[in-house]
């Protein structure tokens, strides 16, 4: 008999002031981790991820992404588009992503191939004051009663953001290197976009063959986040 079982590995090392979107299955989410998985597949291909972080707060933190890729003969490479919107506070904050990715294979050999991917994208971040509700708004026996005296003004900023990464894989393994956020935008101020500080990821994985019958997949994540 034999099995076959794959282990996949991911690593983070991440420089962040607050929270970042996060998706916890890297097999359904792999060129969220990494642009050099644009077109490893042999058809085009689409992903769909939702995630509702801390569901008891009432979706406070939501994730809605979704990708498309596919070979493109015309340039003899590798495409893909990427949409992510990111929502914290129950709309307070909303923070959308839209990339386009290229990645262009080498074969090293008939069955290893080696990847490099680029990403541009761009970081639409948005602040509606219309739903914070602050102590001074609330009466202590009506609740929700009074406009707050404080300046509130609606907050929206475009912001360039790049990526890139290096794959090298096989029918039976992978080994990856990814760096997002590479030129990290408008980091140097006061604003949102210290959510954004360069972030660096590692990715290995390798399959096992036991049984023929049996196919079995085992995942590894391992994350690390440091603050400045």
């Amino acid at each position: 008999m034999r099995i076959k079982i794959s282990f996949l590995f991911l690593f983070f090392i991440v420089n962040v002031f607050s929270q970042s979107s996060d998706f916890t299955q890297l097999t359904t989410n792999l060129i969220y981790s990494n642009p050099a998985y644009a077109g490893t597949k042999s058809c085009p291909r689409i992903y769909l991820n939702y995630r509702n972080k801390y569901m008891f707060l009432n979706r406070s933190y939501v994730d809605y992404y979704a990708s498309y890729d596919q070979y493109l003969s015309l340039i003899r490479a590798d495409v893909a588009v990427t949409m992510m919107n990111n929502t914290s506070g129950k709309g307070i904050m909303k923070n959308t992503f839209g990339d386009i990715i290229l990645a262009k294979p080498i074969f090293l050999n008939e069955k290893t191939i080696l990847k490099a991917g680029i990403q541009i994208g761009t970081i639409l971040e948005n602040i509606n004051t219309d739903k914070v509700r602050l102590p001074d708004m609330y009466d202590p026996v009506y609740g929700l009663l009074y406009t707050t005296r404080e300046s509130l003004t609606d907050n929206t900023q475009w912001h360039l953001d790049l990526g890139a990464g290096i794959l090298m894989y096989s029918d039976k393994s992978f080994l990856g290197i990814a760096m997002h956020h590479i030129n990290e935008p408008n980091a140097n101020t006061r604003s949102l976009t210290e959510l954004y500080s360069r972030k660096f990821s590692f990715q290995a994985g390798t399959s096992l063959n036991v049984n023929k019958i049996f196919n079995e997949k085992i995942g590894f994540r391992f994350k690390r986040k440091e603050v400045n």
